[in-house]
């Protein structure tokens, strides 16, 4: 009983760690109200027109990225905030930190703690270091690298 609690409570601080270290980081892009990207842009305004038009196929046209990478932008609306550039990027530092705590845990299944901390630093901190706006910027492949490490 105690070594299960231990193991969680062990998961948790690895999580905090890599929220902390991502978050601490990319802070200075929450306050950057400048589009990096287009796509950036697209995704905001189409969240922006779906939250006031109601959600469907013919409201918006976001490419082959479709409507979940849209809708998951909307949360804002769920506390009466608006939607832009700033909540965006809160919605890709998210998707972050839990797409390298996923990483963690699947090399924990192989693999001792130690070991699968140390694999999964690498990729802590190439997105907490990179400075290209290609890897800073909400992008339509954040959510579908999330869905396929949950799968």
């Amino acid at each position: 009983m105690t070594e299960n609690k231990n193991k969680y409570i062990f998961n948790f601080l690895i999580f905090l760690a890599f929220a902390f270290i991502l978050f601490f980081y990319r802070i200075n892009l929450l306050y950057y109200f400048q589009e990096l990207n287009p796509d950036e842009a697209q995704f905001v305004s189409a969240a922006m027109r779906l939250s006031k038009y109601g959600i469907g196929f013919d409201k918006v046209y976001n490419g082959s990225s479709g409507l979940v990478n849209v809708i998951i932008l909307m949360w804002p609306k769920l506390f009466n905030m608006d939607i832009n550039i700033a909540t965006a990027r809160i919605t890709d530092l998210v998707l972050l930190v839990f797409s390298c705590y996923l990483v963690f845990l699947i090399i924990r299944q192989f693999t001792n703690y130690l070991f699968s901390c140390l694999l999964t630093l690498p990729l802590v901190f190439f997105y907490s270091f990179s400075i290209h706006k290609d890897f800073l910027h909400y992008s339509s492949e954040r959510l579908p690298i999330f869905f396929i490490l949950i799968c």
